[in-house]
């Protein structure tokens, strides 16, 4: 009998692992098409490249560690992704499943 408790306790355990990683790309994606949005909106000519960003927001989603750009193919697009991150915070605050206070995120940001 205790074998179906174990199994519910489980999927319960599993359910919410899953919650947890919808909920996290969920917010990862809201972070890149606010940053990609705004850097479309800055280009004076249309850039074409791949920008590697991190940067660590506050739980209210301030930004409390300024952008780092570790690689980027496009120096001018990595320049607008700095100052759109820069410009657009605060962010959305974290989801209820973020434990920590901050967070530092690594964000790919491709134009094509």
């Amino acid at each position: 009998k205790a074998e179906p408790i174990r199994e519910a306790a489980i999927a319960q355990v599993d359910e919410q692992a899953q919650g947890y990683e919808a909920v996290t790309a969920k917010y990862y994606t809201s972070l890149s098409e606010k940053i990609k949005s705004a850097v479309l909106k800055n280009q004076a000519q249309r850039q074409v490249g791949k920008v590697d960003v991190s940067f660590t927001l506050s739980r209210d989603g301030a930004l409390i560690e300024k952008p780092y750009v570790f690689d980027a193919d496009n120096l001018i697009l990595a320049a607008l992704v700095v100052k759109a991150i820069k410009e657009n915070a605060p962010f959305e605050p974290f989801p209820a499943f973020f434990s920590n206070d901050t967070q530092t995120f690594k964000i790919s940001l491709t134009f094509e």
